[in-house]
């Protein structure tokens, strides 16, 4: 767990979107171990799901469980703390990605709602996520996995990762779990770019659309995740330039 530190509900926690979150004392700085977020979370389970209509007893005890993501938000209104988990579903009809999103009170790390969508087709986890009052908002790269590799342990998870710079990308729009009026996800077409991580969103009072800021890079002829930023140390001259982003979607268009 190595990407952010939270303090949240009288626990620190260490965060990374590949696994469960890692509670910290908050005193001495040791490791406790993993932590379930309040009961929501299995431990000792990997993030995948079969898909298929199987009876329990002949799943592998390490499968069933869930990630969770290493940039959960807090609503500066309520105080309470909005993120959300992912399983891999691996055959059937929901093959793609199942996501949990859950708000938590700050009294005891409480589960206040939360619900769960199957977006088809989606191989990785995104990386960060926008909140509003009504709305979260995840942004999917265009980005495949080699499997084989990873799971043989030739390569490690990013340079297992393969880029298309030049293909669109897609943001889904869900209902925030605290939504006075829910909502069926979907998503929207994005011209093609790079998103690394968002700064804030809201919803436009005057024109009711939602609006958000991320940094990231344009379009490139890139194939590999890292780009110019891997290898053991980047070449700061060759890095391309980031920029920040202004995304606005019409709900009424879905565009």
């Amino acid at each position: 767990a190595n990407t952010q530190v939270i303090s949240f509900g009288g626990k620190v926690l260490a965060l990374f979107e590949a696994g469960l979150p890692y509670a910290v004392d908050p005193t001495t700085l040791e490791t406790i171990g993993e932590d379930d977020m309040g009961g929501t979370l299995s431990v000792g389970k990997l993030p995948v799901k079969i898909g298929l209509d199987i009876p329990q007893e002949y799943i592998p005890e390490n499968l069933g469980g869930a990630a969770h993501t290493a940039h959960p938000k807090m609503c500066p209104r309520t105080g309470r703390m909005v993120g959300w988990q992912w399983s891999q579903m691996m055959y059937g009809a929901e093959k793609g990605m199942e996501m949990t999103f859950t708000e938590w009170s700050s009294d005891g790390f409480e589960s206040v709602a939360s619900n769960t969508f199957t977006v088809a087709g989606c191989e990785l986890a995104p990386h960060d996520m926008v909140l509003t009052e009504s709305c979260i908002l995840l942004k999917v790269n265009s980005l495949s996995m080699e499997r084989t590799p990873f799971l043989l342990g030739l390569k490690g998870p990013a340079a297992s990762l393969k880029m298309d710079g030049r293909a669109p990308v897609k943001v889904f729009v869900f209902p925030r779990p605290t939504a006075s009026t829910q909502f069926e996800p979907y998503s929207v077409e994005v011209p093609a770019c790079f998103s690394i991580h968002f700064s804030h969103g809201y919803e436009d009072s005057d024109t009711g659309n939602i609006v958000s800021f991320f940094s990231g890079w344009p379009p490139s002829d890139s194939k590999e995740f890292l780009g110019a930023w891997g290898g053991f140390c980047p070449n700061f001259a060759d890095i391309p330039t980031t920029y920040i982003w202004r995304l606005e979607i019409d709900p009424s268009t879905k565009s």
